[in-house]
């Protein structure tokens, strides 16, 4: 089932142009960013179309809505052994998931970088420079976060990323990519192409998944020329409003360590962090914030966000998701199974803390043919 459904977005997730005319170019000092991706036409209205993306998105995404600042119970050892996994109770519950689960087949990864192919094939279709700076912008983060996961679908199921995700030889370093004939790593994308073109806009590292816990938010719809700003915004609110982005303690405040990895983008002075950590906390936040005369960037959660653990039973289904408003309950079906009991019971558990981010209601977790119970706020 899962296999078709992929295959249907795909059937309809060619990358579209609607061209409008255009008039001269306009290019900027972006003489660290390789040649094919300098320049843009500020008045240009030429758009691409992330329809079929946004669909894999919404049926691949869960989202878990704005942090409650929740803490997650602690792990219980499974029967007949005393092994129990790290648990870091302030954050595991926290950023959206994507369900790594369903791709453990070589169909499905070949559909998933089918995806990541037709957006490589965007310049060979129409220089970039052809476009506004905006539609620029979502098409390199929308590649950045697609090709990420093609990688982490490959090494999954490892729950920790930091081996993979830092280093000389981190999948962040590898030139996994070739657009317009340029070999590219994602960290070329994003310290070479974006931090240039967009001058260390820190807005733009809230648009970089990381495929762990601690990093800004996967969406669950791609990012559009059109909203991409007021996108970085909302993820930009949700991190910073979370366990995983800021946390006081009795005499500062702790700030993930994704910002000391960012320190290109944003200056880690006091001043300047203060001031962009205010731009986007709710009222709660910026009393402390006021209050507070130093940072240190060590929240860090490098558990990768998959849906319920990466103890698990192969051939697991697509999880189909649902919402009835009426009775304000959110039902997460797998069309085969089964889960193990701990797979049902960390579900279950992400589960009602998305529920009380979403405020309050119940969640039912169905794994066919048998049921799990009701949990309750």
């Amino acid at each position: 089932m899962y296999q078709s459904y992929l295959k249907s977005i795909l059937k309809y997730s060619s990358i579209i142009f609607v061209l409008f005319c255009a008039s001269a170019l306009s290019y900027a000092d972006e003489s660290l960013v390789p040649k094919p991706f300098r320049g843009d036409n500020p008045e240009s209205t030429q758009v691409i179309d992330y329809y079929g993306l946004s669909q894999f998105y919404e049926k691949t995404v869960l989202d878990m809505g704005p942090s409650s600042r929740h803490n997650v119970s602690r792990s219980v050892a499974r029967v007949g052994t005393k092994l129990k996994k790290k648990v870091k109770v302030h954050t595991d519950g926290e950023g959206n998931r994507f369900i790594y689960e369903s791709f453990d087949t070589q169909k499905n990864k070949a559909l998933l970088t089918q995806l990541k192919e037709q957006l490589i094939g965007v310049p060979t279709q129409i220089s970039l420079n052809q476009l506004n700076k905006d539609e620029q912008l979502a098409y390199w983060l929308n590649l950045y976060n697609i090709s990420l996961i093609s990688e982490l679908v490959n090494i999954y199921p490892k729950r920790n990323l930091k081996d993979w995700l830092s280093g000389e030889n981190s999948i962040l370093e590898q030139k996994i990519l070739t657009v317009a004939d340029i070999p590219l790593s994602l960290n070329d994308i994003q310290f070479k192409i974006l931090k240039n073109k967009f001058d260390s806009d820190p807005l733009i590292i809230y648009g970089l998944y990381q495929g762990n816990i601690g990093s800004p938010n996967i969406r669950k719809e791609a990012y559009t020329g059109k909203h991409v700003y007021k996108q970085l915004k909302a993820n930009a609110f949700e991190f910073i409003n979370s366990n995983r982005g800021t946390f006081p303690y009795s005499t500062g405040f702790q700030i993930s360590s994704y910002y000391e990895r960012n320190k290109d983008y944003l200056e880690l002075s006091n001043k300047d962090l203060k001031m962009h950590l205010l731009k986007y906390a709710k009222s709660d936040v910026k009393n402390k914030l006021n209050n507070t005369s130093s940072f240190r960037a060590n929240i860090d959660n490098w558990h990768v966000t998959d849906l319920y653990g990466t103890e698990r039973t192969y051939g697991v289904g697509a999880p189909v998701e649902s919402w009835d408003v009426n009775n304000d309950e959110y039902t997460l079906t797998f069309d085969n199974g089964p889960l193990s009991l701990n797979q049902k019971r960390q579900l279950q558990s992400l589960l009602k803390i998305r529920a009380v981010n979403f405020g309050g209601g119940s969640v039912t977790v169905t794994d066919l043919p048998d049921q799990i119970e009701e949990v309750e706020k």
